[in-house]
């Protein structure tokens, strides 16, 4: 395994010519062997206390680890984003079946049953709205540099 790559996630190897490395971009998070093994416990749903055992440390370290740690508040946020991915992941791949069994509800002989199916499709889709995300790489270089530019206004003017 490369040196600096965390078990379970690999680095590609292939480059685009083009791609250089971000100066902006933040640094991975950190955080010791104790550290990651209550991270994995605090993301599964565990208390403190249960994160503290599984890490062989005092629930207030663990406490003080989710409030005044950044390295771990960054790996912790991290790794509950990496699993709200891989539920929606899940959830898309999902959707082929689920529109098959809609469809077919839609084609039931029972009116009633039409009706429902077309009343969850009518809320799902007022629900779900249209993804967000912009979509075009130039537009998005120009939030970047806009993003930027308020920071260093905000950096300059700042008066304590």
């Amino acid at each position: 395994m490369d040196k600096g790559v965390t078990k379970g996630h690999k680095r590609s190897r292939r480059r685009v010519a083009d791609e250089q490395p971000d100066e902006h971009a933040p640094s991975p998070p950190s955080i010791t062997r104790r550290q990651e093994q209550a991270l994995r416990v605090l993301v599964a749903g565990g208390t403190d206390a249960e994160a503290a055992k599984a890490a062989g440390a005092a629930r207030e370290t663990v406490c003080r680890w989710r409030h005044h740690n950044a390295d771990f508040l960054a790996a912790l946020a991290q790794a509950r984003q990496d699993l709200s991915q891989d539920f929606h992941d899940g959830l898309r791949a999902l959707l082929p079946d689920a529109l098959a069994a809609l469809r077919d509800g839609l084609a039931a002989d029972n009116i009633n049953t039409r009706v429902r199916v077309a009343a969850t499709l009518f809320r799902t889709l007022r629900d779900v709205g249209e993804p967000a995300g912009l979509t075009n790489p130039e537009e998005i270089r120009v939030a970047w540099q806009t993003a930027e530019s308020k920071l260093d206004l905000d950096r300059r003017f700042r008066m304590f």
